[in-house]
């Protein structure tokens, strides 16, 4: 959810301060003597009758000279100013990036050093990593809320593609203007080898000891897709030696301990519980941190909190932009990991919409702002010794047994719900298992792919009722009450199961490939039904029950798969039996 915020609060707290020798009154003073301010407003930007039969993008052309007179208008006062950013009208031209997105901001602030050549070269690459903030402008007045919604959600999903592609940015903002009225949105981290960015990142240790990396490709950055996440990247590393290392840069939540914290907590807790010969086996499964420590940004820890100078925004009052992620429909604008191939969209939830709209709004938009709260975060980097690929780029379906069976028996010494990595080590080619530590929550944490249905749907799906007591003649039978559902270390294990399952049905044999057409179709129907990324999946529910039909036939995997689907089959057996007897 991202809560609109005062022009006022936006200026006194996000923005700059102005110059100490600039005076706004006195600016304004010059440009109604000069007469660029008029007693109607500006006088080349008129939202009069006669502009209602052009176009925005020429209406709002006029934003131009308004930035150079009083652009001009500051110099003059004060000659030693140097100007960094310029406004820039492209709303015709969509910026470039790594990822297919043809969403065009009708205007933004771009470095002045860039300007000129985007402007003059029609071929030069205009960026979302150009643009400092964006902006969306309307021709109709404030009072049409069709309009305002659709200004708002175009620019917040500018303001996210900005924050997904681009690591160095902390927090961006952006503006709409409607007529004459502006509005401002923020936004924050809540966050080709020859052609990819490099970046130099720093890791500062708890003893104040700083290493620099030098970053040599992405390997995972699919949580910062979404507008509402950590977002967390991963990134392939090389030290000043040209040492390899994997690099985790994340936003955690402030309550949350940092990763190396849990890590040794767990081996802690198992070495008291389990003994060290048991934390020993846990170790090896665990990835190797090499340095960490929190990131310092002019001398303290750099938090939300810090970016907004302190300042908590007010909470909406008279709407709420709520964001659902929906899957994206192409490959391009999403990032390497399969099993999350979702991009925020926005739906809109007002206390001003029409009847039918706000009948069905109203109740969830009135809990959600009872209910809001703004998760304060800090800024935090892991570095690991080991370097390999994720399970789900790895094609040797042995390796794929071992890792899950390391899986298993992490799950057995932690007893909790862990996210899951696979490292092959370029040296020993063996399967190794980096546990994340990510707890998922009772609220469904984690992805849906991998979700136990039962956690997904927040209820007891295969729970069996007792039996019912013979009738008696004047008694009213009266049904026990369900218990409350909770998460059980059996939700654990049916994520591992999916986990095999969403292997087995997006990769094929490449020895045995399916051609019969109606197997590919069978197969698709189930990968579409068991991955529909909906949280009430009762084919999930099917599935687990009906363990007994689980075969080559009725999934249209290939035959030489059969030794796998019969595990599946024996897996989802124990499960469901292990469901009824809980």
């Amino acid at each position: 959810m991202i809560p609109e915020v005062e022009l006022d609060w936006f200026f006194e707290n996000l923005l700059p301060p102005s110059p100490k020798t600039i005076d706004v009154a006195i600016v304004v003073e010059h440009l109604r003597k000069s007469g660029i301010i008029t007693e109607e407003g500006w006088c080349v930007f008129s939202m009069k009758r006669r502009a209602k039969s052009r176009h925005e993008d020429v209406v709002f052309s006029h934003l131009n000279p308004i930035f150079n007179s009083i652009l001009d208008t500051v110099k003059k006062l004060d000659p030693s100013l140097r100007q960094t950013f310029t406004l820039l009208l492209q709303p015709k031209r969509y910026p470039n990036s790594e990822r297919a997105c043809s969403t065009k901001p009708d205007n933004c602030w771009v470095a002045l050093e860039d300007v000129d050549s985007i402007k003059n070269d029609p071929g030069r690459f205009y960026t979302w990593y150009d643009i400092a903030a964006p902006a969306e402008d309307k021709k109709l007045a404030e009072g049409s809320r069709e309009q305002r919604n659709k200004n708002v959600a175009q620019n917040v999903y500018n303001m996210q593609q900005i924050m997904s592609l681009d690591p160095c940015r902390r927090f961006t903002f952006g503006a709409t203007m409607q007529n004459r009225q502006m509005r401002v949105c923020t936004e924050f981290i809540w966050k080709d080898e020859s052609k990819r960015r490099m970046y130099k990142i720093e890791v500062c240790n708890d003893e104040g000891w700083i290493k620099s990396f030098r970053t040599v490709r992405i390997l995972a950055d699919h949580a910062a897709d979404s507008t509402i996440s950590r977002p967390t990247r991963v990134w392939l590393v090389v030290d000043q030696d040209s040492v390899q290392y994997v690099l985790k840069d994340v936003w955690l939540d402030m309550d949350l301990l940092p990763e190396h914290e849990i890590r040794a907590q767990l081996l802690a807790d198992v070495t008291k519980k389990c003994g060290a010969k048991d934390s020993a086996t846990l170790q090896k499964h665990l990835l190797t941190p090499y340095t960490c420590g929190k990131v310092i940004i002019d001398g303290a820890v750099d938090t939300t909190d810090g970016m907004m100078r302190n300042q908590t925004p007010p909470l909406p009052s008279d709407s709420l932009f709520i964001f659902k992620l929906e899957q994206t429909k192409s490959s391009l604008r999403q990032s390497c990991d399969p099993a999350s191939s979702a991009s925020a969209t926005l739906s809109v939830a007002t206390k001003g919409n029409s009847e039918s709209c706000r009948s069905r709004t109203k109740p969830a938009t009135t809990q959600l702002l009872q209910t809001l709260v703004l998760r304060h975060k800090y800024y935090y980097r892991i570095i690991f010794l080991e370097y390999g690929h994720t399970l789900f780029t790895e094609k040797s379906l042995l390796n794929v047994y071992a890792a899950l069976t390391d899986l298993l028996t992490v799950v057995g010494f932690t007893g909790t719900s862990v996210v899951v990595m696979s490292i092959t080590t370029k040296d020993t080619r063996k399967p190794k298992l980096g546990v994340f530590l990510a707890i998922w929550s009772m609220l469904g944490g984690g992805t849906l792919d991998f979700m136990a249905s039962e956690v997904a749907s927040q209820a007891w799906n295969y729970m069996v009722p007792p039996p019912r007591p013979p009738s008696q003649k004047g008694v009213i039978y009266d049904p026990p009450e369900r218990a409350p559902f909770e998460y059980t270390p059996l939700h654990d294990l049916e994520s591992c199961l999916w986990l095999l399952v969403y292997i087995l049905f997006h990769n094929d044999d490449a020895a045995n490939v399916l051609s019969d057409p109606q197997n590919h179709i069978l197969r698709n129907k189930k990968t579409n039904q068991l991955f529909s990324r909906k949280a009430e999946n009762v084919w999930r529910f099917y599935f687990l029950r009906d363990w007994d039909t689980i075969n080559i036939h009725t999934t249209g995997l290939s035959p030489s798969l059969e030794p796998a689907v019969h595990t599946v089959s024996y897996f989802a057996s124990y499960l469901h039996s292990a469901f009824q007897e809980t």
